[in-house]
């Protein structure tokens, strides 16, 4: 693939990033809910994001050999943010799990009409700074 610069062959990675990664849980609803109201939910699902994590993910899929480095919850939540990190080709060698804490996540709501809703979330992993190995 073209990107219009050259990329040194002999660096191990072309593309490293650190920072955020997050779960985001999808409710798709035939509307927004009124306080008290019990609407059902027409899809739900999870899907990995994160600014830092979903930019190397993208970078995988172009074809860049990236690394992802930051941290996830040692939760359920954490363990499906790295497995869909790493599945997608991302090397991430360099991750540190939290054990004991829970991964930045989000509850985003869905009205299927507007494709539009609030977006409830967590702040990131909240545990000292990583380290390099």
């Amino acid at each position: 693939m073209e990107f219009g610069f050259l990329i040194p062959g002999d660096a191990e990675f072309d593309v490293v990033g650190f920072g955020l990664n997050a779960v985001d849980h999808l409710c798709v609803m035939p509307e927004q809910p009124e306080y008290g109201a019990k609407l059902p939910i027409d899809t739900f699902k999870l899907a990995p994001g994160g600014q830092a994590a979903s930019a190397m993910v993208q970078c995988a899929k172009l074809g860049l050999r990236a690394k992802y480095v930051g941290k996830v919850g040692g939760d359920e939540i954490g363990s499906f943010s790295l497995l869909s990190i790493k599945s997608a080709g991302v090397d991430v060698s360099d991750v540190t799990v939290a054990q004991g804490v829970t991964n930045q996540l989000a509850m985003i709501i869905i009205d299927e009409r507007t494709v539009s809703g609030p977006f409830c979330g967590t702040g990131p992993v909240k545990s000292p700074l990583f380290h390099l190995k």
